[in-house]
């Protein structure tokens, strides 16, 4: 095996961050360029809209919105149990 050499370089200023002697399956100089990506949103944004837009799809089909199920069954509620069970379950 040979000896390696890895450089990590801000990609702006192309300053070195961090130097790396290693056995790699590289050239004989590999150089990685390290870029901050700046602001990034939280993790909580990312989890509360995943989250948010299946359940608002679901209670568009459980209040049977009239563009989805014509006038004739507009804003009714069904006769089943299981369906009101499947709602609350679904949302909690």
């Amino acid at each position: 095996m040979k000896h390696y050499e890895v450089e990590i370089l801000d990609a702006k200023t192309r300053e070195k961050l961090c130097f790396l002697d290693k056995k790699l399956p590289v050239g004989t100089t590999a150089t990685l360029y390290f870029r901050d990506l700046g602001a990034q949103i939280s993790w909580v944004t990312v989890f509360l809209t995943e989250y948010a837009g299946p359940l608002f799809i679901y209670l568009l089909f459980y209040f049977r919105v009239p563009f989805i199920y014509g006038h004739k069954y507009d804003f009714t509620s069904s006769r089943h149990t299981v369906v009101h069970l499947a709602c609350t379950c679904h949302s909690l």
